[in-house]
């Protein structure tokens, strides 16, 4: 009976392992509805023929590289795309903008906690949960839109680098 037991609490495990070391990969259309929430727990690569919108709660618990599109639906007022790092500092990477309604960074792993080597626009609430966004050492941009704000900014969760601001109405940071 021991050596049932011991097989069956093996495979388990053997499983559980190989999957921390996957990625989500998207090469196509991908949409996050309204009142849907997604998590990728490795890295998430949205390839150039891939085309992710999202309305709907998107959790990133590793990397974020895109090469084609990422956006919301024309006219939203929904869609977040949650930075919550497991593992050490995230990279938010690409060749091609990437468009998020609101944001969210949580990180408590690393400092700086995300290496914005792309360009993030963002046009609804970005929430400085807890970690740095470093875009002035990895070349990146981070977008405020016109009417967007930011929340909880403070010496442990803010952008160290330049930050664009869109349009003309005055920029708020709580």
């Amino acid at each position: 009976m021991k050596l049932e037991i011991k097989n069956i609490c093996f495979i388990p495990a053997f499983f559980f392992s190989g999957a921390l070391l996957a990625q989500t990969v998207n090469t196509g259309d991908l949409y996050i509805t309204n009142g849907t929430i997604m998590s990728t727990v490795g890295a998430m690569n949205n390839k150039s023929s891939g085309n992710l919108l999202n309305d709907g709660d998107f959790f990133v618990y590793s990397h974020y590289n895109n090469d084609g599109l990422v956006t919301f639906s024309a006219g939203a007022a929904t869609g977040t795309t949650h930075m919550r790092g497991l593992f050490g500092a995230q990279d938010i990477s690409g060749n091609m903008p990437m468009e998020w309604y609101n944001a969210e960074f949580f990180n408590i792993k690393a400092q700086p906690a995300f290496h914005l080597s792309n360009e993030v626009s963002i046009s609804g609430t970005s929430d400085f949960q807890q970690g740095i966004v470093d875009d002035d050492n990895f070349a990146g941009l981070l977008i405020f839109e016109n009417g967007a704000r930011s929340i909880n900014v403070d010496d442990q969760s803010h952008v160290d680098g330049k930050v664009q601001k869109n349009g003309d109405e005055s920029f708020i940071t709580q």
